[in-house]
């Protein structure tokens, strides 16, 4: 009978031992299913935080394409309008350019005409003078010359005054005894009527009248 109860306790401690083993076995079980779980969930989690980063990113991606389209857009476009901004300051320079290399030809064409004008009336001018001195050294020697006939002449009409002044006196002369005799023929005749015709007197006038 102690053998069977020593059997007994044998079978029972046998059974306590599977049965802990078998807890054991579910215990590692479960925790295992629990850390797959664990990890299962962890990957989603991961899984969405990648999804999650690569749609950032590729939002990220697009919205820098489409700014970096939008800014070599817009500096496509402003270079456009600075290169027609050049054009246009270029184009309108050449236009100045060409009005002032007009108006400086102009001005250089009115400046040779001018100039031209200028050295025909210089040439003339020269001419002129050339001329003017001819006839001023012409002229000089008219003068000199009718100075020495203005001398010629004084000297002339100082005799000329002196002949005059002998005429002068010789007509006074001839005057005063033409005179005299016609105070002596008035005399004469006054007397005539009551004087012989032998008068000495009539006699002495005829005499004078002869020479």
């Amino acid at each position: 009978s102690n053998k069977s109860t020593a059997n007994a306790n044998n079978n029972n401690n046998s059974k306590k031992a599977n049965k802990d083993r078998v807890n054991e076995d579910v215990a590692a079980h479960a925790a295992q299913l629990l850390e797959q779980e664990r990890l299962e969930k962890d990957r989603k989690r991961v899984k969405t935080l990648l999804t999650n980063a690569q749609k950032d990113e590729e939002r990220l991606r697009k919205e820098i394409n489409q700014k970096g389209i939008k800014t070599i857009t817009d500096l496509i476009d402003s270079h456009k309008q600075e290169v027609k901004r050049i054009l246009k300051e270029q184009k309108e320079a050449e236009r100045r350019e060409q009005q002032e290399r007009a108006r400086e030809q102009e001005r250089i064409q009115k400046a040779q005409e001018q100039n031209e004008e200028m050295r025909k009336k210089i040439a003339a001018l020269t001419e002129e003078n050339t001329e003017l001195a001819s006839r001023k050294k012409v002229l000089t020697q008219e003068v000199k010359d009718y100075k020495s006939e203005l001398e010629v002449s004084k000297v002339q009409m100082t005799s000329v005054d002196d002949e005059i002044q002998i005429l002068q006196s010789k007509i006074r002369q001839q005057e005063k005894k033409l005179r005299e005799r016609q105070d002596t023929l008035t005399k004469l005749k006054e007397r005539e009527s009551a004087t012989p015709e032998d008068d000495p007197l009539e006699q002495h006038v005829q005499r004078e009248n002869e020479i």
